[in-house]
C-alpha cells in the first residue's frame, strides 16, 4: 500500500517538474521589438495596408526597404487568400486597441489598389507612406504573410498539420519609422514531439488547429504586446 502511494506521489512530481521545464523552457512561437519613447507616440488615426504575400529578409528593414520586385514566397505553402485573411484579423485586433480611429479596410484597399506603384523602386515602407498620406492617417500597420497551409485531417487527427507564418509591422507616416513589429511562425506538432510544450497543447485542449484557428492563436498572442 506505502509503495503504491509513493509511485502515485512520484507521478505526480514528475508530472509538475515536466510541467515547470515546459512553462520555462517552451520556445515562443511569436517575437517582436518595440522602439523607446512610444509612450508619448499618438495613433490619432491609423490604417492596415493589405498584407502581401512575401517574405524579404532575415530583418525587419531589409523587409520594409526591399523593393516589391524581390517579394517570393513558396506558392504550394500558402493559400490563395491568406492575404485576405491576416488582413482582416489585424484589422479586427486594431479596432479592439483604436475604435473608430481605424480606417475601414475596404476604404484602404479600394485605395491601395489605386495608387501608382513601381515594383522596382517601392518598398513596403515607401508603399505604407503613399497609403497613409491618401488616407490622411497618422500610422500604417504593414503586414507580410508567407506560409499559410491548411491542415490535412479534423480536429483529433491529421495527416499533416496547419502551418503559419506571417508579420506586422508599425509605421509611422511622417518620417517612415518602424515603430513596432511582431512576427508569428508555428508548425503545430504533437505533445509526443514536443513534449516542452505541454502547456499550449492542453491550452488548445488537446486539439489540432485550422490554419484559421492558429492564425487567431497568433494574433492574439502579438497583440497582447501591443503597446498602444
Amino acid at each position: 500500500m506505502n509503495g503504491k502511494k509513493v509511485s502515485f506521489r512520484s507521478i505526480i512530481a514528475v508530472c509538475i517538474a515536466i510541467g515547470f521545464l515546459a512553462e520555462v523552457s517552451s520556445p515562443l512561437t511569436a517575437t517582436g521589438q518595440s522602439q523607446p519613447g512610444l509612450h508619448a507616440v499618438q495613433v490619432k488615426k491609423i490604417a492596415v495596408m493589405p498584407f502581401l504575400k512575401a517574405t524579404f529578409g532575415h530583418t525587419a528593414t531589409e523587409t520594409l526597404d526591399s523593393p516589391t520586385s524581390r517579394l517570393y514566397f513558396d506558392y504550394e505553402n500558402i493559400s490563395s487568400n491568406a492575404d485576405q485573411i491576416l488582413s482582416r484579423h489585424v484589422q479586427e485586433a486594431l479596432r479592439d486597441h483604436h475604435g473608430a480611429r481605424v480606417v475601414r479596410l475596404r476604404e484602404a484597399i479600394e485605395v491601395y489598389e489605386q495608387m501608382p506603384k513601381d515594383e522596382t523602386r517601392d518598398t513596403p515602407r515607401t508603399l505604407a507612406q503613399k497609403l497613409g498620406n491618401e488616407l490622411k492617417v497618422s500610422h500604417v500597420m504593414i503586414g507580410t504573410v508567407w506560409r499559410y497551409r491548411e491542415r490535412i485531417g479534423g480536429s483529433y487527427g491529421v495527416e499533416r498539420p496547419a502551418a503559419v507564418a506571417f508579420a506586422v509591422y508599425l509605421i509611422d507616416v511622417a518620417n517612415g519609422n518602424l515603430l513596432w513589429s511582431e512576427n508569428f511562425e508555428e508548425t503545430q506538432r504533437s505533445l509526443s514531439e514536443n513534449i516542452l510544450a505541454a502547456p499550449t497543447f492542453f491550452q488548445r485542449r488537446g486539439r489540432w488547429l485550422s490554419a484559421m484557428e492558429l492564425t487567431e492563436y497568433g494574433i492574439e498572442e502579438m497583440f497582447a504586446r501591443y503597446p498602444f
